[in-house]
């Protein structure tokens, strides 16, 4: 399951609840089972860098945070993915009027770091 649709970047909207009932929704009708276990994130979850240059999720829609929702969904059997840009900035911004969602030129080690911190087992780039 991915959140971006196959219209290019024009939608991609995402949250915590969604991203939840999407998962239990594949449990309850098999495809688990069936091995569609990744759930990815696209620019939905992004919301920029802190002080330290790290990113930071958007927790307005992820409130128990990305690592919080990366170890429910591991407990559940699922992996893990999200995106971001080889660029400064993503192409969409998540529905985010004026939101400008870094991209992770000139972070990678430290991207790759944190994505690895909370938990991610795929990185769509």
């Amino acid at each position: 399951w991915k959140t971006c649709g196959d219209d290019g970047c024009t939608h991609d909207y995402c949250d915590e609840y969604e991203v939840k009932s999407a998962a239990a929704a594949m449990k309850a009708n098999g495809m688990k089972d069936a091995g569609y276990n990744y759930v990815n994130l696209d620019d939905c979850w992004a919301y920029g860098r802190d002080e330290t240059g790290t990113f930071t999720w958007d927790s307005d829609r992820f409130p128990s945070g990305m690592p919080s929702l990366i170890d429910w969904l591991h407990d559940e059997g699922f992996k893990f993915g999200l995106y971001t840009s080889a660029g400064n900035e993503t192409c969409s911004n998540g529905g985010r009027d004026g939101l400008h969602v870094p991209g992770s030129e000139g972070y990678f080690t430290e991207d790759v770091q944190t994505f690895a911190s909370w938990g991610v087992d795929y990185i769509k780039l």
